[in-house]
């Protein structure tokens, strides 16, 4: 029991942690984030009612003649716990998707054309040099320039502009910004290239020769780090059927503790509803992001530590309670008399390893690119 806790606790700081660190959300389903809130409410409800309400632990013993209901302190405290760690990983995703829409608005257009140009030349056949404000010409190595520009438009950008963005990368490597080595800017680092840039993300630019036909930087190579793109600015918003699903449950639920309260409804009856609201979270929450991942062909952003934690603790939680079955002498009322908790552990174990199975066979991260070397000083 102790250590399904610690498992399942831990799992909810990775993904806290890495948006942190990233000054990003993206690459993570807010319709995961909005059903994690509200499953994990109605948990709370369910876990605190069922073990610290005696009036509810009293009216479950005398429906199952005598049983005290098998749920204990720890329960309940993971309950709790993951309701203020969801609720801040909500903040953090409302958080940064404002401050990334301010920074869109006020980049203007000028410097997204800009980049697309820069993109497009790395297509061109014939297309002169780019002009360098240091007057240095990077000769050399247009494949590997191209292939890079294509990883870096295909990969998942942790720039949070979108489509803009991803371009702005690929730029920025075609653009010889690599040259000075490192990780530029704030985000180098996460961005998965090279790239220099002061610590204020001001980009130095050289000339780079572009492709030549027949390289690497493909037609059919193009249109896939587009599509890529396209979905990855499209995939992490809340969608309007899960809005409104959200707003079912949350009303759904008050209608149940409004009845309870009237005495039309058993509080019983009420807190095992407000478990299988969670069940049903549960379900719905996995699914978004299994679909984000595959309509991005990735899993970056979501972190595969949340996924091994929660396997960990699911195996543990399930583990604990067959313990119990074998102590109740191959009585199943510790399952039957628990559901919500059954249901959460085999339904994480069921999307842990879908989860599981993207990152790292199906979406496995993409190596980086080769860094052309450095031009010699003139």
């Amino acid at each position: 029991g102790v250590l399904y806790f610690v498992a399942w606790s831990l799992s909810f700081y990775p993904q806290v942690v890495l948006n942190y660190q990233r000054g990003s959300a993206r690459g993570l389903s807010h319709d995961f984030v909005a059903m994690n809130v509200t499953g994990f409410f109605a948990y709370s409800v369910y876990t605190c009612a069922l073990r610290f309400h005696r009036g509810t632990r009293r009216l479950f013993a005398a429906e199952n003649n005598g049983e005290l209901p098998p749920v204990e302190v720890s329960d309940a405290c993971f309950a709790l716990h993951g309701l203020l760690l969801t609720l801040i990983t909500a903040a953090q995703t409302v958080y940064y998707t404002l401050k990334t829409s301010t920074q869109h608005y006020s980049h203007g257009g000028a410097a997204a054309a800009s980049d697309a140009t820069l993109l497009h030349a790395s297509r061109s056949t014939a297309a002169p040099p780019l002009a360098s404000p240091r007057g240095a010409e990077v000769g050399a190595q247009p494949r590997t320039a191209s292939k890079a520009a294509l990883w870096l438009a295909a990969s998942d950008s942790d720039s949070d502009t979108g489509d803009t963005g991803a371009i702005e990368g690929a730029a920025r490597l075609l653009a010889g910004s690599g040259s000075r080595g490192g990780g530029g800017g704030d985000n180098g680092g996460d961005n998965g290239g090279g790239g220099g840039g002061d610590a204020n993300g001001k980009r130095d630019v050289a000339i780079v020769r572009p492709a030549r036909a027949g390289s690497d930087c493909e037609e059919s190579d193009v249109g896939r780090a587009a599509q890529s793109l396209r979905a990855q600015a499209h995939s992490d918003g809340l969608r309007t059927s899960v809005v409104v699903l959200v707003a079912l449950m949350w009303a759904g639920m008050l209608a149940m503790l409004a009845s309870v309260e009237l005495g039309a409804l058993s509080a019983v009856r009420a807190v095992t509803m407000m478990g299988l609201v969670k069940a049903v979270c549960s379900i719905f929450k996995y699914m978004p992001q299994v679909r984000n991942n595959a309509r991005r062909r990735s899993t970056r952003g979501f972190s595969v530590h949340v996924v091994l934690l929660d396997v960990t603790g699911g195996a543990l939680s399930m583990l604990q309670q067959s313990l119990r079955v074998v102590q109740a002498r191959g009585s199943l009322a510790p399952f039957a008399h628990n559901p919500a908790k059954t249901a959460l552990a085999l339904l994480s174990l069921i999307f842990d390893a879908i989860m599981l199975t993207q990152h790292y066979l199906l979406y496995p991260a993409p190596s980086p690119p080769p860094r052309a070397p450095r031009s010699p000083p003139n």
